[in-house]
């Protein structure tokens, strides 16, 4: 029977007799439907609120004397598109005779349908492929990437045992390993050929209440590019036995870019320079893909490459437009025009810009690509890098107002250039005078209030910017290449806090600090690191370095640099987490403690879909092995959003705000009471 004690309040209860059209509906009913007491129930009022598209399934239903459970939509009276389940039983009846009768239960179930189809999109947004199977090796989920790996629909494969539809792959490595982790409830990963493909596939696999999950790609590109790489070492040996070819081979790469048959960057400059100093009328392009690094990590180096070289063959198409076309580095160009015409250098930047969205056939596949461009004029007197620096600011307000677009330069963009070299020759003697501070910001266990961390921030105060934001300032620190020295300061002065903190204080706590990728791929980072703790006197499992999700895109120097950080004992943090393109793979690779979750989902789980986004996060965090910090958490209601998701830690103005050393054990103690507070017992 029924359990009917159990839905009262939150299902509808509705009781039927086919004989007599007799209908009961209890309030809860009539609410979901968008009725009053004033409306008669009949089964014709629910036909006709059920889905067009789900009318037939419905009726066959009632007219079935369907007995269990069916799933389908309805339209309100107020026309509210709902999901619900129809759960239905027959009435035993007490006499002999009595009118047969059914009853059952209507559920809304439409917020959880979509948190389901959320996790859905999710699911279809990542570049792996993934499929769910149950213990009995049915295929539950599929994703689209899954359908584009495997050149098969899912339709094909949900529902059906995955052993059956590929019964060459019983015995392989994979089914070793598929079966491994579902009879052992632990990760694993594997890597193979699978010949009826023809191709390489690596597999990684975790154990899920319904049974497991596999993430698996394609990886025939990177075996292929080994095969390549050995072939080319063999045709470059080769070459270096014509000594004849390698001489004109060298005149020519003297001044064209070896990669695209453009000009190189020496002989464009030296041209440039000519042109400057007879005074000549120009405008110059300065030209970069957009997002061209995400080639590079997504589809390999060789492809990046190829792309690079039909970027520079479309530009060859403007030879007789511009005076001069030369590859700048990596996916940068610049272009010419011998003269100043605002309306001609419009028309070709724009006709560039056209034929640069047009798709490229790259190794068998189709790439999109598109370009921003700066474009900067002469003026008398004006030097060949003083009207590339132009070109080169002016190029980079075209990529952050939105990318594919031109953007010329003027007198605005020249302040901003100004104010950069201001910056620049301000932070310079900063880092030299270490006019520089740190401010301290608490994190806490979400359990039990204690404090387990406290992350240090570089602040500024220039004596005629006033206070600077360290986003403008680190930008600048990365590109004038004095990161190192922020960052060597940075360091040296967390450890230093750390250890006094330590020394002074009952409350023990991980100090991290903000490294850069450019510090962390220096050859000797695991050196300066652990002189800079010995010096302190700071116990290296007391101190941890964080690095920014997006960064985690960069070649292997940086998994080689976090490595070898981490075998000194110091901890690794991956923060703004959820806002990069990282794989689940790389992260996978990297040694990594703690994943810091990005304040935006935070700020976005105020309702029970944000609270399920921000909880299949932390699962995933949790199922890498790291511990979930959520960041910038300033509301009460995004509290309890971070407790609802499961997350470890918590951190923001909240419960404490970044202030100096002297200031942290009053902003600790009142920040810890304030969270144990606003925890439930």
């Amino acid at each position: 029977m029924l359990e009917r004690g159990a839905v009262v309040g939150r299902a509808g209860i509705w009781i039927w007799e086919p004989e007599t059209d007799f209908n009961f509906w209890n309030e809860v009913m009539r609410k979901i439907v968008g009725v009053d007491d004033s409306v008669e129930p009949k089964l014709a009022l629910w036909l006709d609120v059920v889905h067009p598209e789900d009318r037939e399934l419905a009726r066959e239903a009632i007219e079935s004397r369907l007995v269990g459970e069916v799933r389908y939509r309805i339209v309100t009276m107020q026309g509210e598109v709902r999901h619900v389940i129809v759960r239905s039983e027959r009435v035993e009846p007490e006499v002999e005779g009595a009118r047969e009768r059914y009853m059952g239960v209507v559920i809304d179930i439409t917020e959880s349908h979509e948190a389901s189809t959320l996790v859905a999109d999710t699911l279809e947004s990542i570049s792996d492929g993934y499929i769910a199977l149950a213990t009995d090796w049915t295929v539950l989920y599929a994703n689209r990437q899954s359908e584009l790996i495997l050149g098969r629909d899912r339709e094909d494969l949900v529902g059906r045992n995955l052993w059956e539809v590929y019964p060459d792959a019983v015995g392989n490595l994979f089914f070793v390993a598929y079966r491994e982790s579902m009879e052992q409830r632990r990760p694993t990963e594997v890597e193979s050929y699978y010949e009826p493909y023809d191709m390489w596939m690596e597999a990684r696999i975790y154990p899920i209440p319904q049974g497991i999950a596999v993430y698996f790609r394609d990886v025939s590109a990177r075996h292929a590019a080994e095969a390549e790489r050995e072939r080319m070492l063999e045709s470059e040996q080769e070459a270096r036995a014509a000594a004849e070819l390698a001489r004109q081979e060298a005149e020519y790469q003297a001044t064209h870019d070896s990669l695209t048959g453009l000009l190189s960057r020496t002989e464009f400059m030296r041209r440039l320079e000519e042109a400057c100093a007879g005074d000549r009328a120009l405008t110059l392009f300065f030209l970069d893909v957009d997002r061209f690094k995400l080639v590079n990590d997504s589809l390999g180096h060789a492809t990046g490459d190829e792309l690079l070289r039909e970027v520079g063959c479309r530009l060859e198409q403007f030879r007789e437009h511009v005076d001069l076309i030369a590859r700048f580095g990596g996916d940068e160009f610049v272009l010419a025009l011998f003269e100043r015409d605002q309306g001609i250098a419009a028309m070709i930047v724009q006709r560039i810009l056209e034929e640069l969205r047009q798709p490229f056939m790259i190794e068998g596949r189709l790439l999109h690509a598109t370009a921003s461009v700066g474009v900067a004029e002469s003026a008398p007197g004006m030097t060949a890098e003083e009207l590339l620096l132009n070109a080169d600011v002016t190029l980079y307000r075209a990529k952050e107002t939105g990318r594919d677009r031109m953007t010329w330069f003027d007198e605005t963009l020249r302040d901003e250039l100004q104010r950069r070299v201001r910056l620049e020759n301000g932070f310079r003697a900063a880092i030299r005078e270490e006019a520089l501070s740190m401010a301290f910001q608490p994190t806490y266990e979400v359990a039990t209030g204690r404090l387990t961390d406290v992350e240090g921030l570089a602040r500024w105060t220039d004596p005629h910017l006033g206070s600077v934001s360290p986003a403008e300032f680190i930008p600048i620190a990365e590109e004038s290449g004095l990161i190192h020295g922020l960052g060597g300061w940075a360091t040296r002065r967390v450890a230093r806090e750390a250890a006094i903190w330590h020394r002074e204080s009952d409350a023990t706590a991980t100090f991290w600090v903000n490294i850069s990728t450019n510090q962390l791929v220096r050859p000797d980072i695991e050196f300066l690191l652990d002189e800079q703790l010995e010096d302190a006197g700071l116990d290296p499992g007391r101190f941890g370095i964080e690095v920014t999700e997006s960064a985690l895109v960069d070649d292997s120097k940086l998994a080689d640099g976090l490595e070898r950080v981490a075998g000194l004992g110091v901890r690794i943090a991956i923060d703004d987490f959820g806002t990069g393109f990282s794989s689940i793979s790389r992260l996978r690779e990297l040694p990594v403690d703690v994943l810091k979750i990005d304040r935006s989902f935070v700020a976005g789980a105020d309702s029970s879909v944000g609270v399920e986004t921000l909880g299949a996060i932390v699962d995933l965090a949790h199922a890498l092995g790291a511990t979930v910090i959520a960041e910038g958490v300033e509301t009460a209601g995004e509290f309890a959003a971070v407790r609802s998701a499961r997350c470890d830690r918590v951190s923001g103005f909240r419960f404490g705000h970044p202030v100096p050393p002297g200031e942290l054990a009053g902003e600790v103690e009142s920040g810890r009471r304030r969270l144990v507070a606003e925890t439930p017992d």
